[in-house]
């Protein structure tokens, strides 16, 4: 009875994560190419309730939740943000969504969540099915869009250049951090010692689909998020020749990227050296800046609690997960905001210098983390708030399997 539990519950993490992560873009990218587009906010709300049964139902399977320390903090930033969004309802503020909408999404997209798998005991084999739920959807989204957008290789230097909201269209951004989390996943994989030379060529395959979806969004914070897992991993450990061997694999992406970049047609490479030259020219780049000033300037003017959801001068939240933390919730907000986020690194450079196997856990947030850094809101940031969750529930599995003393 307990394997079949066990079995149940690594079955049900697989389904949750394959959707929360690039399996819903996946679909996404189907309908959108069948001329079905209109229906992926419905499809939306099924996808998101499965994720939320898996849990629940794993919840119930278990009978009990842990609640770990550093979830307190969580539970603080949570009723102070639900408590500005009860007070901008009362006051009826516009915003670009309903109001009521805030707060189902913070739910749906991260309270529940968070604490569903912050609260579960993870052994090993709980892990590996999540790695390679997020792997698995990586590659088939990637099959998709190099299916669907192949005629686009080459000939455009970004997706959207060529494709309007009004045609088979997908998120760039999508396509981009999606590409980028197969690959930071597939790279850590890779890199681990023990592993056998068939499993490493498999999921080499998977990091070379991924680079389609990659190249096609050409977004420039993935480039950051691509790079700064390993960058930590670097200063965290002590090894010297795995630190060596880790600089020769980031020279590798390094120039193999921009060759593939050439060989693509992206524009990734061109976006990121003209970051100054777009800002002058009031591009893409200039507004979200316009968004980061907006959303500071609201929290300057009430430090203490915030003011608003959203930028007032824009109506859109500002594209930077810690600015709209300071405009919404201001320091009584923030201070158990980023005391959760001062842990989630503390124990990702404990694992990157103590358990090289889940090293991708670490990779995982401080991806998700930057990609809510350029983009991205605080009600929607599904990947950082799940990623939490795995470092918060990741003790169990590494002391049973190395007896390790994780600190909490």
């Amino acid at each position: 009875m307990l394997v079949t539990r066990a079995r149940i519950q690594s079955s049900l993490l697989f389904v949750s994560h394959f959707f929360n992560f690039a399996g819903y873009y996946f679909f996404l990218v189907i309908l959108s190419n069948l001329g079905l587009i209109a229906l992926s906010r419905s499809m939306t709300i099924p996808i998101r309730m499965l994720i939320l049964g898996c849990f629940c139902f794993i919840l119930v399977m278990r009978r009990k939740v842990y609640l770990r320390p550093p979830i307190r903090w969580f539970l603080l930033f949570a009723a102070i943000y639900i408590g500005r969004i009860i007070i901008d309802m009362m006051m009826m503020k516009v915003y670009h969504i309903d109001i009521s909408e805030f707060l189902l999404y913070f739910l749906a997209f991260g309270a529940i969540p968070l604490l569903a798998i912050s609260g579960m005991k993870l052994r090993e084999y709980d892990l590996d099915a999540i790695k390679w739920s997020m792997l698995i959807s990586g590659l088939l989204l990637s099959v998709m869009t190099l299916l669907f957008y192949r005629n686009l290789i080459g000939s455009v230097g970004r997706i959207s250049q060529a494709i309007s909201r009004e045609d088979n269209y997908i998120s760039p951004l999508a396509l981009s951090y999606c590409g980028t989390l197969s690959i930071g996943i597939g790279i850590s994989y890779i890199m681990q010692a023990g592993v056998v030379l068939r499993k490493k060529l498999l999921v080499m395959v998977f990091v070379l689909f991924s680079l389609v979806p990659f190249f096609l969004g050409a977004s420039r914070g993935s480039i950051f998020a691509l790079f700064l897992p390993f960058v930590i991993m670097f200063f965290s450990r002590g090894n010297a020749v795995a630190n060596l061997r880790l600089m020769a694999v980031m020279l590798i992406i390094a120039v193999g990227g921009v060759y593939l970049s050439g060989l693509f047609g992206s524009s990734l490479i061109e976006r990121f050296s003209s970051l100054n030259t777009d800002i002058s020219r009031g591009s893409e780049s200039a507004v979200r800046l316009e968004l980061w000033k907006g959303a500071l300037q609201q929290f300057m003017d009430n430090p203490v609690f915030g003011d608003a959801l959203e930028v007032r001068k824009f109506r859109f939240y500002p594209h930077n997960v810690i600015l709209e933390v300071l405009m919404a919730t201001g320091i009584v907000g923030f201070i158990p905001f980023v005391a959760l986020l001062i842990y989630a690194f503390k124990r990702t450079v404990f694992i990157f210098r103590n358990d090289p196997a889940n090293s991708w856990l670490g990779v995982v947030f401080i991806q998700s983390l930057m990609q809510n850094m350029f983009s991205g809101s605080l009600y929607g940031a599904s990947w950082l708030w799940v990623s939490l969750g795995l470092l918060c529930s990741y003790e169990y599995a590494a002391q049973r399997r190395n007896n390790l003393a994780v600190f909490n």
